[in-house]
């Protein structure tokens, strides 16, 4: 585990890398997928009350979800909670955040021994081809997940799409869709968007539920407005 600043046209940033890959960073990418990461399920289910993140990563997500919920974040590695130290001003503190759990276990066994159910669970695995994370794109971590959200719940994963081929994920959102019926996926980039470079989507965002999610485009722009001032601002910014 090891974290890099460095300063890329001008742009001061940190990543995270695990095992040499990168796993995070302040990037413009990296940063609007964990904060999309943090804010949709509360835009969707304002009524959110408690959630749970696995893997802490950089702590975007977990730091920026503790400002709108409670979160309970399951981490396996001590040394990326000492790393996640490096990047509090994205992360807002949040090892220092009363709002906040922070628990050191696997996340598929740490869910199998708690009685506690949530409202969402968000999961930002590495890359389906890492060893250590295929797993987690699996039929039974994903029913196990499914056993421990609150009627009505939410399963957020983040997909990296940039690294699978049109049948790798073509097999990953069949398997995502028989334990959760009912899917809405969002993209990092939008095909018409104007950013300083040209990018394509390379990220996705799926939502899935064993109820129906019935997201307003009216009700939505209305929750975000509800969002807290510093996670707003972040998420226009990026």
């Amino acid at each position: 585990v090891a974290v890099k600043s460095y300063n890329e046209n001008d742009v001061k940033a940190s990543a995270l890398f695990i095992n040499g890959k990168g796993e995070g960073s302040g990037i413009l990418i990296d940063l609007r997928s964990n904060l999309l990461l943090a804010a949709i399920p509360k835009i969707v289910n304002p009524e959110m009350k408690e959630a749970f993140v696995i893997g802490l990563g950089t702590g975007t997500t977990s730091g920026q979800l503790a400002q709108v919920t409670k979160v309970t974040t399951a981490e396996i590695d001590p040394a990326i909670i000492r790393a996640a130290g490096y990047f509090k001003d994205l992360n807002q503190d949040v090892l220092n955040n009363n709002n906040h759990t922070m628990i050191i276990a696997d996340a598929r066994n740490y869910l199998l021994i708690t009685e506690k159910k949530y409202d969402t669970i968000i999961s930002e695995p590495a890359d389906a081809w890492l060893s250590y994370s295929s797993n987690l794109y699996s039929k039974e971590f994903l029913e196990i997940c499914g056993r421990y959200l609150n009627d009505g719940g939410v399963y957020v994963q983040w997909v990296p799409i940039y690294g699978m081929s049109v049948d790798d994920f073509r097999s990953f959102y069949r398997t995502f869709n028989s334990v959760f019926p009912y899917v809405v996926i969002f993209a990092n980039v939008r095909g018409d968007e104007q950013l300083p470079v040209r990018m394509g989507t390379s990220e996705l965002i799926l939502m899935g539920s064993k109820t129906k999610i019935q997201p307003d485009k009216i009700q939505l722009s209305e929750n975000f407005e509800k969002l807290p001032a510093n996670l707003k601002n972040r998420l226009s910014e990026v």
